[in-house]
């Protein structure tokens, strides 16, 4: 009897040899591109709220009013959370302060810079940033509004036109 050559060895296939590699990476790109994508959203969204005139006018009372200051120190700097909704120029949201002393959370309703609430709680206490203050400033130093007050308009959004 003549000897049979042994038939050579069969090598696995691509991914038999190459799965150590692609499984995570394949389980990792997804999860990387929803995070990513998350955090593009948030990031977005929080930049529109707080570029804001209501935004910008309530956190520069807040940052000035003696009594924040005496609570939370200097400087105030607002905090990453920020909760609530702008439309078109109603605003009514709530951001975490931080200062040296303390923090608190600022809260905004305002149309424009006319704001129908704008305080700071701190430690259970709420500070009204509407109330005048003992510090010789003017409450009336908001941005300006371009329409006159009109006392039978609602208080948020225009009367709807027939």
């Amino acid at each position: 009897m003549t000897p049979t050559p042994e038939a050579p060895a069969q090598q696995p296939g691509w991914f038999g040899r190459n799965w150590k590699w692609l499984v995570p990476v394949g389980c990792l790109v997804p999860m990387l591109c929803c995070g990513g994508l998350s955090a593009a959203i948030y990031f977005g969204i929080t930049g529109v709220m707080k570029s804001s005139p209501a935004f910008i006018e309530g956190l520069a009372r807040a940052q000035r009013n003696p009594e924040v200051i005496e609570r939370l120190g200097t400087p105030v700097t607002p905090g990453m959370k920020l909760q609530g909704s702008i439309k078109n120029d109603l605003a009514d949201f709530s951001i975490d302060l931080a200062g040296p002393k303390g923090e608190g959370t600022l809260r905004v309703v305002a149309r424009g810079t006319r704001f129908s609430v704008l305080e700071v709680e701190t430690d259970g206490v709420h500070i009204d940033l509407l109330q005048p203050s003992d510090d010789g400033g003017d409450e009336d130093d908001a941005l300006p509004d371009d329409e006159e007050e009109d006392d039978d308009a609602p208080p948020f959004g225009k009367p709807d036109e027939d």
